[in-house]
């Protein structure tokens, strides 16, 4: 959620460290629940995440919560 809230406020990609398919599959969950883009990218030991902020960078950092809506 860190690196998430990160790239919210800095409006800059970030490439995090080489993980396991577990780990990435975590990070895009979290990501995603949060607007922001990731992208697997690399092979095999090599292969990590890139997450990309949104496009409007003046969101809200926490997610929307779907139950409430109009």
């Amino acid at each position: 959620k860190e690196w998430v809230m990160d790239v919210k406020k800095s409006g800059k990609q970030m490439e995090l460290r080489p993980m396991n398919a577990s780990d990435r599959r975590t990070v895009h969950k979290v990501a995603n629940e949060f607007g922001v883009t990731t992208e697997s990218v690399g092979e095999g030991r090599d292969r990590h995440i890139v997450l990309t902020p949104p496009t409007d960078i003046t969101a809200d950092a926490e997610p929307a919560d779907e139950d409430q809506k109009e």
